[in-house]
């Protein structure tokens, strides 16, 4: 739920604690074949998980080192853009698959063991 959080936190779509806590208790209660209802955006509850969702937040950006542009998904592609264009390439087949590529790099380790550049 945090890492979730803090990933909506860095790119252009943040989402409030609300929002981030109650898809988790829908998700939780389909997984054990609960009754779907809403999460009681009022109680004493919210506020135990959001605490609890706040520090293992904390605890995620210090073990990332507080380096928090290496989880940037738009800074890699505003280097393959920026290379592209310098290029003076104007293929969009080779744009796209350049941008794939982009995008399947983040299936693996590279990008936090290098900068994006």
């Amino acid at each position: 739920m945090a890492s979730l959080f803090l990933a909506a936190k860095l790119e252009e779509t943040p989402r409030k604690y609300k929002d981030v806590i109650s898809v988790f208790d829908i998700v939780k209660k389909q997984f054990a074949g609960l009754a779907l209802e809403a999460f009681d955006l009022k109680s004493y509850a919210l506020l135990d998980v959001k605490e609890k969702m706040m520090d293992s937040e904390r605890m995620l950006i210090k073990n990332l080192g507080f380096q928090m542009q290496l989880i940037s998904h738009t800074t890699t592609h505003k280097h393959l853009v920026k290379i592209v264009t310098t290029c003076c390439i104007t293929s969009k087949e080779l744009l796209q698959k350049a941008w794939t590529l982009a995008n399947d790099s983040y299936l693996g380790p590279l990008c936090v063991l290098f900068p994006p550049s």
